[in-house]
């Protein structure tokens, strides 16, 4: 019985409320050339005191999906609708202002009458970070920027870097992760006159990749890596640009080291 006699009493509002706009505008087209400011009246006094009254306004605002965006700026987006009437809240506003942080990807705005708004918003997921020159962004899959600021949580993700690294970035990730072995030791990704990728491994071993077929470069570098532990070596370089040709580079010094070794023996 309560159900039925809240939701009579509901309609009970939006039907008093919709009378009330109806006769006041119509009352305010044969008042226009007496009253010039009535339709301000009508919009800024008079509905909104009515809304109040029947508890047609907005009390509560519900917001879901928030992770990593400024709770703040949502909430000074939303602060100012409080106590409006729901039926003239601006829904379509609200969306595009909060699809305007730069972490919301997109954004879900509705009434809930009498009293509620609820917006659900869905972020953009980081991906990888993006150096280019001297700036750092975070990047989501598809090479979007996210944001530029409080990047020190994201340290552990994937460092691209150049100009066009972000468009190609999503690729090559796909290609390093297929062993996480190997993927957990990649300190950043270099990309090279805008054709091909230099790995850094260990922060030690450049891995340069051919322009074309660099997936299967991967995984002959997996296989070395299997079979002889060719990265835990003291090398510096491998360089797998030829495809009839593999170049090792030693690291500064294991040649002396070598020769010294057969010196004493």
């Amino acid at each position: 019985m309560n159900l039925f006699k809240n939701l009579y009493y509901f309609q009970y509002k939006v039907f008093a409320l919709t009378l009330l706009i109806l006769a006041l505008i119509i009352f305010g087209i044969f008042q226009t050339k007496y009253n010039y400011n009535y339709s301000n009246i009508l919009l800024d006094d008079i509905i909104p005191k009515f809304s109040a009254k029947i508890g047609l306004v907005v009390e509560e605002i519900e917001i879901s999906g928030i992770q990593n965006s400024d709770e703040k700026i949502v909430n000074n987006i939303t602060k100012l609708i409080y106590g409006k009437p729901t039926i003239f809240t601006d829904i379509e506003g609200i969306k595009k202002n909060i699809e305007g942080i730069d972490w919301v990807e997109s954004a879900e705005v509705r009434r809930n009458y009498p009293d509620k708004i609820f917006i659900k918003v869905k972020e953009r997921i980081p991906f990888a970070m993006w150096q280019n020159d001297s700036e750092i962004s975070l990047i989501n899959e598809k090479g979007h920027v996210i944001t530029k600021q409080n990047l020190n949580k994201f340290k552990g993700f994937p460092l691209v870097i150049g100009p066009d690294a972000p468009i190609h970035a999503e690729e090559l990730l796909k290609v390093i992760n297929s062993d996480l072995e190997i993927s957990k030791r990649v300190t950043a990704a270099t990309r090279i006159g805008m054709r091909r990728w230099n790995i850094l491994v260990d922060g030690r071993i450049d891995i340069l990749l051919p322009e074309a077929d660099f997936k299967l470069a991967w995984e002959k570098l997996i296989k070395l890596q299997k079979i002889r532990n060719i990265l835990d070596r003291k090398i510096s370089m491998i360089d797998f640009r030829d495809k009839d040709r593999l170049i090792i580079r030693l690291m500064p010094g294991v040649i002396d080291e070598i020769n010294q070794s057969e010196e004493m023996t």
